[in-house]
């Protein structure tokens, strides 16, 4: 089988994949999200209280025209000096001793921040307590802003008292030129000299005296290059948790680890979903034959499935016999066994419906049930006669008198389609299927019949199967959408091979739209195979119509009515 008939685009693969693990991935979510809300729930609150304090050059706070120092400064590093300087232990301290606390860390976590576009500095505290904020960050800015004025006034104080003790020195220096001035007679020609040293010291007397008034007046004025733009006020709402943020967080990792789960399990789960997993399996080995739908009927009555009811099914069925018959072209096989991994793969609902597609097509038909430890086909088709393949193999009953002619709605001929049932339990059903009686009943029904359907029992259940496998012509192979395993189906292909019994091909039962889409139902022969885009036409034919091949149900009259009903009929 070319992989071309499995391709599929990698888009619809992940798609396809979502949507088989949606309800995980949903249950994901919501688990997450509930966490977080929980989680969110039971988070103290806690209030944000912010106050702004503005820096700038304290050479620009001055009165006096000229007496600016002229420094360069780089806002961006005076900004983040000033942060270090505010988060410095002498500021907390004083805004602990403001508050009267201990540790300002209890009371409130403290964040410093600069503006980018702005000489600004914002002091943000965080607290359980919106009022405790509030004063938190008020103290820090306030002692802050105090801080930087006393020691700028300090400064300036500090030069005031220079320049009042070298007005000092001047005034004593003059003094001292005054006296040897007056020591000195009246022509003596140093007396110029000391005059005009007197007159230099005089002007810096009045120089030192005017620099430091104006010094003492600025220190009245001065700010420290600071100022207080905003209190902090007192906030109504938490800034802590956030809600809708946390939920928001919650849903997006939630989906997150929902879909990565998703594909992990997907990844780990090794069960056939869709034909392109039986890609690996079956390439070169036979086409795939069909991917058929979960028949709702079947669904509802999982010990008897009704044959295919609507349009979409029986189309699927159709396509299923037609695919068989290329298939068997070159095989020419008339007795053909269907097989299984195990119980609950869909077997026996496909050789049932495709038993009643070839009788419809007017194939004369023999439908076995093989699987003598539990048989089935007698409740699919609501047969009452209790003997079959076990009393014709003891010789008790006639082959002829053990079929049980199934009569199909609307098929032209009331005799094609034929089943033999199990009968009784034998004891040792191995020893039954490798008598001499079962090769001569199935020799006979290969000679009167178009074509003969075996139903067998799961191929690693029991040993029965792999007994059988001789007596048939050709082998098709059932895998049930979810529910066959790789492994399993493996091990099954690996004994029919060893029996040396051609495969005809491969069926995949029970596959959900979900896993079918970009597929359809339809069979694939070849190197191709249906997509199913168009809906299938309505048709009158015996599978198509809604009233053939029924599922028993009272009348009015209490009795019972049959579609495709099972009487006992000894053939000619």
């Amino acid at each position: 089988m070319n992989n071309q008939q499995f391709a599929k685009p990698e888009l619809t693969v992940v798609l396809a994949t979502l949507r088989r693990r949606r309800l995980l991935i949903v249950l994901v979510t919501c688990l997450v999200v509930a966490v977080a809300g929980v989680t969110t729930a039971l988070m103290p609150k806690k209030y944000d209280a912010e106050a702004i304090v503005r820096i700038g050059d304290q050479s620009q706070e001055s009165i006096f025209v000229g007496s600016g120092g002229g420094r360069v400064i780089d806002p961006r590093r005076e900004v983040e000096t000033q942060i270090a300087v505010i988060s410095s232990p002498q500021t907390r301290s004083a805004a602990e001793e403001r508050l009267g606390v201990d540790r300002l860390s209890s009371l409130a976590e403290v964040e410093f921040a600069g503006s980018r576009v702005a000489d600004l500095i914002t002091i943000k505290a965080r607290a359980r307590d919106p009022e405790v904020a509030a004063r938190v960050a008020d103290a820090l800015a306030t002692v802050y802003v105090d801080l930087r004025r006393a020691q700028s006034v300090e400064a300036l104080t500090k030069k005031v008292t220079e320049l009042r003790e070298r007005t000092d020195l001047a005034r004593a220096k003059s003094a001292e030129l005054s006296a040897q001035i007056s020591r000195l007679p009246s022509d003596d020609r140093t007396i110029p000299l000391y005059r005009a040293e007197q007159e230099a010291l005089q002007e810096q007397i009045l120089a030192f005296t005017a620099k430091a008034d104006e010094l003492e007046v600025e220190a009245g004025v001065r700010q420290g290059g600071v100022s207080l733009v905003s209190t902090a006020e007192v906030p109504v709402a938490p800034a802590s948790p956030v809600p809708a943020r946390n939920l928001a967080l919650g849903l997006m990792v939630g989906l997150l680890a929902g879909v990565a789960l998703g594909f992990a399990r997907e990844a780990i789960d090794d069960r056939i979903k869709t034909p392109e997993d039986l890609a690996g399996i079956f390439e070169g080995a036979a086409p795939l034959l069909a991917s058929l739908p979960t028949i709702k009927a079947w669904s509802k009555h999982g010990d008897r499935p009704l044959l295919a009811l609507d349009d979409l099914d029986t189309e699927a069925i159709r396509q299923l016999r037609v695919s068989t018959e290329f298939a068997n072209s070159d095989l020419q096989a008339k007795t053909i066994m269907f097989v299984s991994p195990l119980s609950g793969d869909g077997k026996t609902s496909v050789i049932a419906n495709l038993a009643v597609a070839f009788a419809a097509a007017g194939r004369r038909v023999a439908l076995v049930d093989l699987d003598l430890r539990k048989g089935s086909l007698r409740r699919v088709f609501d047969v009452r006669k209790n003997t079959g393949l076990s009393e014709v193999v003891a010789g008790s009953v006639a082959l002829d008198d053990a079929l049980t002619v199934v009569t199909t709605s609307g098929g032209t001929d009331q005799d094609s389609l034929h089943l033999l049932c199990t009968g009784a339990s034998p004891a040792n059903p191995g020893e039954v299927i490798g008598s001499k009686g079962i090769k001569t009943a199935l020799a006979r029904l290969r000679a009167t019949f178009d074509i003969v359907l075996i139903d067998s029992p799961a191929m690693l259940a029991a040993a029965d199967a792999a007994e059988a496998l001789p007596l048939v012509d050709a082998v098709v192979m059932v895998a049930g959408a979810r529910h066959t395993r790789r492994s399993t189906l493996v091990r099954c292909l690996d004994m029919v091979k060893m029996s040396g019994r051609p495969l005809v091909g491969i069926v995949l039962s029970g596959i959900s739209e979900s896993d079918a889409n970009g597929y359809g139902y339809g069979y694939g022969y070849g190197y191709g195979y249906g997509y199913g885009d168009a809906k299938p036409r309505k048709r009158n034919g015996p599978i198509g119509r809604r009233h053939r091949a029924r599922r028993p149900s009272a009348d009015s009259n209490g009795g019972r009515r049959r579609g495709a009903r099972g009487r006992s009929a000894s053939r000619t």
